[in-house]
């Protein structure tokens, strides 16, 4: 009794009772462990707040690739951003109907966006901005919760904070090229720093906005007395915490805050050195929390329509860096591949046929 059998409004011909994705299965690479599957049913079960979305479009994410290096007994569809048209609607749902063009992150505990047609929680779902493609839609939703929720939620800063200096490391990153812009265009902060080490990811958060950039590879307390600055309030962290903490601490001003959304040795964090003299604060962001707890989870669709507005009036830049023509194992492989080496920035999208 909790959940509304919907079918597939319009379609009637059994072709459209199956749909392809990427599936990924065992322990290996990308190229090992991902393959086409063109027989998958399309859903229809949904729960009374779900919508089933048509995905024209996917993104990879640092997670994806975290996920399948930890391989998996059972195939698994992965893929946290996706961009689309719904198809049906729960019997709850009244934010979106059939033929809306949306995005969404979705979570780990259900299929993903590798896929024509996922199910979706519709309160973590939000319109896709008119002027953006879906590829460039599907870039958004992930990177622009966590950047929103890690300044709002967790750092705990103003609407507008101008005077607020904010340190964002690796700003080339998804999480960074969006953070850099909301600092700037949301919070109007008037001294965004942003790290960077090449000549190309340099160049990349210079145009996105950041005032000040620096190189994460070198002394961090050197980098900034270079542009003649001494401390700073708030530190987003866009990499393992550990490899930069005793230099965050080192930086920020009495009463900081720092934002982590990753750890790889959490034994190289001293808490205490948080407390004296500067009595620090230090918090966790997560995007994938508010639906997997059921805390809130409508405050990220809420999210995802202002980012969308932010979009349409010129405020967010496409953070793009590649994209690909269509889904399939070789493809999503190759992003897979690109995304763990290091070597990219921004987001990495695909289309779906």
């Amino acid at each position: 009794k909790d959940f509304l059998l919907l079918f597939l409004p319009i379609q009637t011909n059994n072709t459209y009772t199956i749909m392809f994705a990427v599936q990924f299965n065992g322990n290996g690479t990308a190229s090992e462990t991902l393959s086409d599957v063109h027989n998958l049913p399309i859903p229809s079960e949904l729960a009374p707040t779900d919508i089933l979305i048509r995905n024209y479009a996917c993104a990879v994410n640092p997670v994806d690739c975290k996920i399948l290096s930890g391989g998996t007994e059972e195939p698994k569809t992965l893929g946290y951003d996706g961009a689309g048209v719904v198809t049906a609607i729960g019997s709850d749902v009244d934010r979106f109907k059939v033929d809306d063009e949306v995005m969404y992150a979705g979570v780990p505990s259900r299929n993903g966006s590798n896929a024509q047609y996922t199910v979706v929680d519709s309160r973590i779902v939000g319109r896709k901005p008119q002027n953006a493609s879906f590829l460039e839609a599907a870039a958004l939703p992930l990177v622009s919760l966590t950047a929103w929720e890690g300044f709002y939620d967790q750092l705990r800063l103003l609407e507008e904070d101008p005077d607020v200096k904010i340190l964002i490391i690796n700003g080339a990153g998804g999480v960074g090229s969006i953070g850099i812009q909301l600092a700037k265009q949301v919070l109007k902060s008037n001294t965004v720093i942003a790290t960077a080490s090449r000549p190309e990811t340099i160049e990349f958060v210079e145009n996105l906005g950041a005032d000040f950039v620096i190189n994460h590879r070198n002394d961090l307390r050197e980098e900034l007395a270079a542009i003649g600055i001494d401390s700073v309030d708030a530190v987003f962290c866009a990499v393992n915490l550990d490899l930069h903490y005793d230099a965050i601490v080192d930086i920020l001003a009495p009463s900081g805050r720092i934002v982590g959304i990753t750890i790889g040795d959490a034994s190289k964090i001293d808490v205490s050195k948080m407390f004296f003299p500067k009595r620090l604060t230090l918090s966790f962001e997560l995007m994938f929390t508010r639906p997997l707890l059921d805390d809130h989870p409508e405050k990220q669709g809420a999210v995802l329509d202002r980012i969308a507005e932010l979009y349409e009036d010129g405020a967010l830049k496409s953070i793009v860096y590649r994209s690909w023509d269509e889904l399939n194992a070789v493809n999503l492989a190759e992003a897979h591949e690109l995304q763990s080496s290091g070597k990219s920035r921004g987001k990495l999208v695909l289309e779906i046929k």
